[in-house]
């Protein structure tokens, strides 16, 4: 082609679209294919190159003057039977094309379709002065209720490190400890929408700490700003994890309760996923997620809820289970910790059976600490009144 007609073209197609000319390495014959398809597929500023050419009557003139062939009318016939492409999808081609991989923000790939294991009852918890209790919502018959898996792992002590770190802080210690506990909470609560494929923003982040009653993080971080970026590290840490391992979610925060069961909880997260702990087969592998150190008593937590879903879900069983531990402590990029355990339901009886006598009265009897409410109504001279 005379590099005076492809100059020529250049100027014509600037004339129309008012753009700038493509990068000359660009053959422009290409150029003009994609050009005309992606208007002939739909794009808004023009229904055909026919309409151009016989309305812009400078763009006649140049084709007139530079001697250039007119389109031809059979053209369009024959491409009106194209199919219509998707000017979204055209871009998303042309950046592979220049080995640019992208993905729809929020979206799965198309080839990782799935759909979460969800369940099929809804509990409740109630934090009592023996610990945490667990029930199907709307059971008020105490006998039901059942003690959680960290409740009764509360008999286990943590580590020595752990014991040490408490002392030194001393009269403040329960108050660190409640603090982290929250930022722990929070940074699960903004798992599950990040599992179900919802993007998190700093604006859902601190609209959700400025509605949240529990204030605790407030003993560590001075401002909501310094708080949510501490969350936003952990969440950050979360994602590095999901980017290199690239799990596809079996279910998450699901609920354990089962009458064969003397616990109750709620697991964090199940994976499927490729090379776990050097596995050659896709695996399952039930995760729990930890914003803080590493201790034994996880492995036992893990155990329980290994069992409880197998218990509840046969058909689906647990290959690996793991801690993930996520931290805001780096500096630079995001760090995590992926820690497979040795399964050990054995171990979590033992500090049950330990937790269940201390806690029993001088009947061997198991009662959640119910405190009774105060009434709502007095009256000094009919007593039936105060209720």
């Amino acid at each position: 082609m005379n590099p005076a007609h492809v100059d020529q073209r250049r100027n014509i197609r600037s004339v129309v679209y008012n753009t700038p000319s493509p990068p000359t390495r660009t053959p422009h014959c290409l150029l003009r294919s994609a050009w005309i398809q992606a208007l002939l597929g739909g794009y808004p500023l023009m229904e055909s190159l026919k309409d151009v050419l016989q309305k812009n009557k400078q763009f006649n003139d140049l084709i007139k003057e530079n001697k250039m062939p007119p389109v031809k009318e059979q053209f369009f016939k024959e491409q009106t039977t194209v199919a219509p492409v998707d000017p979204v999808q055209a871009a998303i081609n042309l950046l592979a094309a220049n080995g640019i991989q992208v993905q729809p923000n929020g979206q799965q790939p198309e080839d990782k379709e799935y759909s979460l294991v969800e369940p099929t009852i809804q509990i409740a918890h109630e934090d009592l002065a023996n610990g945490r209790f667990y029930h199907l919502e709307g059971d008020d018959n105490l006998d039901n209720w059942v003690p959680s898996v960290t409740t009764q792992l509360g008999v286990i002590r943590m580590a020595t490190g752990f014991d040490v770190y408490n002392r030194n802080l001393g009269h403040t210690a329960p108050k660190n400890t409640e603090a982290l506990g929250q930022k722990g909470h929070d940074t699960h609560y903004f798992m599950v929408p990040l599992v179900y494929g919802e993007t998190v923003t700093l604006d859902s982040i601190r609209t959700y700490i400025l509605g949240n009653q529990q204030q605790s993080w407030k003993w560590l971080y001075k401002t909501v700003d310094q708080y949510a970026y501490a969350i936003r590290k952990n969440l950050a840490s979360f994602c590095q994890f999901w980017y290199e391992h690239q799990p596809t979610p079996v279910t998450v925060e699901y609920p354990i309760l089962h009458p064969d069961l003397c616990f109750g909880g709620r697991l964090d997260l199940i994976v499927e996923m490729k090379k776990a702990k050097n596995s050659k087969k896709k695996s399952r592998v039930l995760i729990d997620l930890k914003t803080g150190n590493k201790y034994n008593a996880h492995t036992l937590q893990n155990s329980a809820y290994k069992v409880g879903w197998e218990l509840m879900n046969p058909d689906l069983p647990i290959d690996y289970i793991a801690g993930l531990y996520v931290t805001d402590g780096y500096r630079k990029d995001p760090t995590y910790t992926l820690h497979y355990q040795n399964f050990d339901y054995q171990g979590f009886i033992y500090a049950s059976k330990t937790w269940h006598r201390e806690n029993s009265n001088v009947k061997g009897e198991l009662k959640p600490s119910v405190k009774k409410a105060p009434p709502t109504k007095f009256n000094l001279y009919n007593e039936k009144e105060t209720k």
